[in-house]
This record gives structure tokens, C-alpha cells and sequence, in this order.
């Protein structure tokens, strides 16, 4: 198998003669690339880790990733390697693809296409201080419910201080709220998909809610969530408009398209 180094420079090649979107797909001869796979467990924060099986021909220079941030994005080369593994430190989720590549032939077809992206869900969930204040994100929907209930282990849930309407991380007031689970929470700067470091400061106990806000979620079990405050913040409380929950615990990418 040829260097990095090479592939490399192939690449660089393709680049600068304005193959990187390939936009009539490959027509090489080589072998498909099997099996690309995001290797879940060894994902964290900004990195995803991708493996595949390795192509069958000698003198291979490698492999190719390629990647999209969306399904009508545009694909272009995330990393080349000789391995048949590689990371991307990556700003926010999306989908990849592999090609192997000798000299100028590529594989016939790409291969099988994964994706990083958190469960979009659009159902409106309603916070209120004169109703439901609590609620449980979950991977394929969400649950509200009473958070002064010991029974129910709210993620957030909503109060009003000064007049002004909060979320809450869920064990914020135990005295009052009991039973919720050891959430933080983080405000989404407009533009960024990727939440805080656990560590950071970033991450605190509550939150002032306003019209459209996007709003981080570590959770206890250390999957992330993404919600949206839907257009209106009322005087007894305000409604999820929609939120992300992101599948690959440990991985802080979301790809905010609201």
C-alpha cells in the first residue's frame, strides 16, 4: 500500500483541478469499499471515528471519505488515509461515504452511506407553571409531566422568577422538584452546532427563556439534546417547538436546520 503522503497529494491533485464535488459519481474499476460504519463507542465531543473493510488490490494508495452536512448538500473530501479507519473532527453531524483510490482509478461506486445525525423531533411539548413543568427528553419522543411528582425524573423543567419565565436543569430545586435527573444546560450561540465541553462554564443550572431560543441539554447519561422555544414564551410558561436528540452518547454534533 502507497503512503498517506501519496494519497495525500492524489488528493491535493483532484482538489486543485476541481474534482472534489465529483458531481457524476465515480467510474473507476476498482473494487466498492464494504462495510463504512460510524464506531460509535469510540466517538466523543467533536470526533467521529469511521471504519470499513479494506479493499483487495495491490499497490492501493487508499481511501477517500467523503462527506455532506446534509442530504442536498454538497459532497466533498472529508480525510484520505491508507488505513481502513479515520476520524474527522467535525462542527456539526452529517453523512459519509467511502471510495478506494490507485493512481488515477477509483472504486466503481461509493460505498454503503452513514450518518451522524441526531433524531429530529418535531412534536410541541408544553412547559407550564399551571399545568405540566417538567419534561424527559427521549430518543424517539418526549414525556411531560408534574416535577414536584418524587416519580417523575424530569430533564427540565420551567419556573417563573421576577416575572420572567426559566428553564430549569432537572435536579435545580430537589426541596420542590424532586426525583429530577443531573442535567446542565447551555445556550446555543446562533451559528454553532456543537455543544460545550462538559467542563466548560458554559454549562449552568438555569436559563432565562425568550421567543425562538435554541437551548443545549448534557444529560444525565451523557447524551446530548437540542431544543427550540417555539415563537412565543407566555407568562405561565412556553412550548418546545421542536428538539435533537443526538443517538451517540458522548458526541456534542447537531446540525440545527430548524
Amino acid at each position: 500500500m502507497r503512503s498517506t503522503a501519496a494519497l495525500s497529494l492524489v488528493a491535493a491533485l483532484l482538489i486543485a483541478l476541481g474534482c472534489n464535488e465529483d458531481p457524476s459519481g465515480p467510474t473507476g474499476t476498482l473494487p466498492v469499499v464494504q462495510n463504512l460504519a460510524v464506531l460509535e463507542d469510540s466517538c466523543e465531543g467533536q470526533t467521529v471515528f469511521l471504519t470499513w473493510e479494506a479493499v483487495d488490490v495491490a499497490d492501493l494508495d487508499g481511501y477517500e471519505i467523503w462527506y455532506r452536512t446534509t442530504d442536498v448538500a454538497t459532497w466533498g473530501i472529508a480525510f484520505t488515509t491508507a488505513d481502513t479507519c479515520g476520524i474527522q473532527v467535525a462542527t456539526q453531524t452529517g453523512f459519509y461515504r467511502a471510495l478506494a483510490r490507485k493512481g488515477l482509478d477509483t472504486s466503481s461506486d461509493y460505498s454503503n452511506e452513514v450518518n451522524t445525525l441526531a433524531n429530529r423531533i418535531w412534536s410541541e411539548y408544553a412547559l407550564r407553571t399551571d399545568g405540566p413543568t417538567g419534561l424527559v427528553f427521549g430518543e424517539n419522543g418526549a414525556v411531560t409531566g408534574d416535577a414536584a411528582d418524587s416519580t417523575f425524573a424530569q430533564d427540565i423543567y420551567v419556573g417563573e422568577a421576577n416575572s420572567l419565565i426559566y428553564v430549569y436543569s432537572g435536579n435545580h430545586d430537589p426541596d420542590n422538584f424532586p426525583g429530577g435527573a443531573d442535567t446542565k444546560l447551555a445556550p446555543r450561540i446562533l451559528g454553532t452546532n456543537v455543544a460545550p465541553e462538559p467542563s466548560s462554564s458554559e454549562w449552568v443550572d438555569s436559563l432565562q427563556v425568550g421567543d425562538w431560543d435554541h437551548i443545549f441539554v448534557m444529560l444525565e447519561d451523557g447524551y446530548y439534546v437540542e431544543f427550540q422555544v417555539a415563537d412565543t414564551v407566555y407568562t405561565t410558561g412556553f412550548n418546545t417547538d421542536a428538539y435533537e436528540y443526538q443517538t451517540i452518547q458522548g458526541l456534542r454534533l447537531f446540525n440545527v436546520v430548524f
